[in-house]
């Protein structure tokens, strides 16, 4: 899931950054509506089945004698996964706006948080506190990335456009 969102961001920057050098932010929320679209097209459908439906297919495809630890927390992780597959975009987003320290000041406010909070996790919960973890840190970046690019380009509603794709596919999804 996380292989599908790089080479997405890494394509989206470009443009990203030639709109806003241009000073054409109609341009730029095409920009970020269409890869936003190619982005929760690919990422979320497959993500969210695997999310639901992991504890089905892991013992179809590798049997039985997989350990139940595993099982418990590959939904955890998965989560997190699809989290950590929308971030480029968006860090590609706040890159582009001629401040790329923008970037930098959310993943060490992140690393921060996380980087004490891990050992608790770990301490108390074990493996399912180390996914946790990182489902937790996903999020974060996601969300932090999310509202640093509203921020930096109060006229576009980058808000809106996360919300309406996160969820109607997110609804349909855990209604099949």
């Amino acid at each position: 899931i996380t292989v599908l969102g790089y080479p997405i961001g890494s394509v989206s920057f470009p443009a990203f950054s030639k709109s806003v050098q241009s000073q054409n932010f109609q341009k730029l929320a095409g920009d970020i509506e269409q890869f936003l679209n190619i982005k929760f097209v690919l990422i979320l459908p497959i993500g969210l089945f695997a999310v639901v439906y992991v504890k089905e297919l892991i013992p179809f495809y590798i049997g039985s004698n997989m350990s139940t630890k595993f099982i418990d927390i590959l939904p955890i992780y998965m989560l997190g996964a699809i989290f950590a597959a929308l971030i480029p975009s968006f860090n590609g987003l706040i890159l582009s706006s001629n401040s790329p320290s923008n970037s930098l000041k959310v993943l060490l406010v992140m690393s921060i948080i996380y980087l004490p909070m891990l050992p608790f996790l770990i301490n108390t919960y074990g493996i399912v506190g180390a996914s946790s973890g990182f489902l937790l840190m996903q999020f974060g970046l996601f969300s932090s990335y999310i509202a640093k690019s509203f921020s930096i380009f109060e006229n576009i509603n980058v808000l809106e456009m996360v919300i309406r794709r996160l969820l109607i596919p997110g609804v349909i999804i855990f209604l099949i």
